[in-house]
């Protein structure tokens, strides 16, 4: 009766959809923070993304409609991995995809407004 009890207990974690929230600030002039909805942070999988400014109007008026980021991993040359972030009313929305296991860099720019994100620790899938 136990043993049933810790298999269940084991099935039923496993199977859960539930999904984390895993947020990064950035650094540099401009602040904003990073949430990535995943219950890990692992390669080849979509990642949606929000990116939070943190003043209420970082565009004084004017918000764009899609702000562009480049996905990078410091410690070696990767091939072109972009990433567009669209408007939801003063927060930016987007999905990007970690080609590789390892610790990226996200940079995103705008308008002479740019933001960096470290993003450690990638799994693979």
């Amino acid at each position: 009766m136990i043993r049933l009890f810790f298999i269940l207990l084991a099935l039923s974690a496993g199977g859960s959809t539930a999904s984390a929230q895993i947020t990064i600030a950035s650094s540099g002039a401009e602040t904003a923070r990073l949430e990535i909805r995943a219950e890990a942070l692992l390669s080849m999988r979509p990642l949606a993304y929000r990116i939070i400014p943190d003043v209420a109007d970082p565009f004084a008026g004017a918000i764009p409609e899609t702000l562009l980021c480049e996905l990078t991993m410091p410690a070696m040359a990767m091939p072109d991995n972009r990433t567009e972030a669209r408007d939801q009313q003063g927060v930016f929305v987007g999905e990007m995809v970690l080609t590789m296991a390892g610790d990226w860099r996200m940079d995103c720019a705008l308008d002479g407004k740019s933001y960096r994100f470290e993003i450690p620790g990638v799994r693979m899938r």
